[in-house]
């Protein structure tokens, strides 16, 4: 990608620097996704029992790459064009480079080392690790939980597309804010990765994915849908908002590793690093998937029907995956609501039977 990306300014046809730059995209997508699925399998394995702690980090770091990478880039092209641009990025990716293959070599080392103790791969596997994708995807429940997280990063990137027109056109903020404007919900989503990935670890993960839902479903009619309403629509209220909707996404987003874990657990499949491998890869492939729909039907669908009745719909959207979400926890066996259902059923059969 880097090799490449220094190469496009001196392409003369606009079709052909487009389709180029859509491939260097695609490039850059498939090493960013694997090196996110990389991480979360290197730190589940290593902390087995902190599921949210885990996802938490990652996405604290991700978010905190995407909110200063553009700030260190637009510094580096004033100063020195694109030139000067190409080296930082060469020179941060070699020296990730390195570090991949340190960590490459010191594992074979590790392994050579500890004939005794094979590597999971050549241990004589049990039937109950024998888990598959398949066994994951059985779930009915699991579908719901990748639904919400592609939802958390759609919702997430819903207004990318229309905010800076919406900044710069009905709020008259300058060109130099417009930026910050937009960094507001990546703050917002930082903070809440930050806090939730604790909470999820010792309160469930039940209660943040309904906590989160509720705010983003507030996030969102603070943005534009309290206008419909008699409101008139002011700056507070729409940064506010964005705050909102971004805890609300990390709060939806964070907990659902935890969530598919204790599911599987509970259908006796034991937490091994080959379930947390597919779970986590299930969760970025969601994520990426609501990161490309989002800006890509909400541009569409703000520049149609307006950015009041967007966020209305989008608040809706929320409303409805949380009353669904509630009704599947109802359903648990486990559940306080279930409990009371067996406790009365208990009262009524022995009532019966006197």
């Amino acid at each position: 990608y880097c090799m490449v990306l220094g190469f496009t300014d001196r392409l003369t046809a606009w079709v052909d620097f487009i389709v180029v730059c859509l491939l260097l995209s695609v490039l850059l997508g498939v090493g960013v996704s694997a090196v996110t699925t990389g991480t979360f399998s290197l730190l589940a394995g290593r902390f087995p029992h902190s599921p949210g702690l885990v996802v938490s980090a990652v996405e604290v770091l991700g978010a905190l790459a995407d909110v200063t990478g553009p700030a260190l880039g637009g510094v580096l092209w004033y100063a020195g064009g694109g030139e000067l641009l190409l080296v930082g990025i060469v020179s941060c990716s070699s020296s990730i480079l390195a570090m991949a293959l340190f960590m490459l070599i010191s594992s074979f080392v590790r392994n050579g080392e500890t004939k005794d103790h094979p590597p999971d791969s050549q241990r004589p596997r049990n039937d109950s690790d024998g888990v598959t994708l398949k066994d994951v995807l059985r779930k009915p429940k699991n579908w719901l939980v990748l639904l919400l997280a592609m939802y958390s990063q759609f919702a997430l990137s819903f207004f990318y597309p229309s905010l800076s027109i919406i900044l710069k056109h009905q709020h008259h903020i300058h060109d130099s804010q417009v930026g910050l404007g937009m960094m507001v919900s990546g703050i917002g989503y930082i903070l809440g990765a930050v806090c939730f990935g604790y909470l999820t670890d010792t309160c469930g993960c039940r209660r943040i994915v309904a906590l989160g839902l509720a705010l983003s479903t507030l996030g969102f009619l603070l943005i534009g849908s309290l206008a419909m309403f008699g409101f008139s629509p002011s700056l507070p209220c729409l940064f506010v908002g964005l705050v909102l909707e971004g805890v609300g996404a990390s709060g939806v987003f964070v907990p659902l590793v935890k969530y598919v874990l204790d599911t599987m657990d509970q259908c006796g499949f034991p937490r091994t690093d080959h379930l947390a491998n597919i779970v986590g890869s299930l969760h970025q492939a969601s994520s990426g998937l609501g990161l490309f729909l989002g800006p890509s039907i909400g541009g569409g669908v703000t520049a149609a029907i307006g950015v009041r009745r967007a966020s209305t719909l989008m608040a809706c959207c929320s409303l409805s995956l949380l009353i669904a979400f509630a009704v599947a926890v109802c359903c648990e066996r486990d559940s306080p609501v279930q409990s009371c259902l067996r406790y009365l059923q208990g009262k009524l059969a022995r009532y019966d039977i006197n």
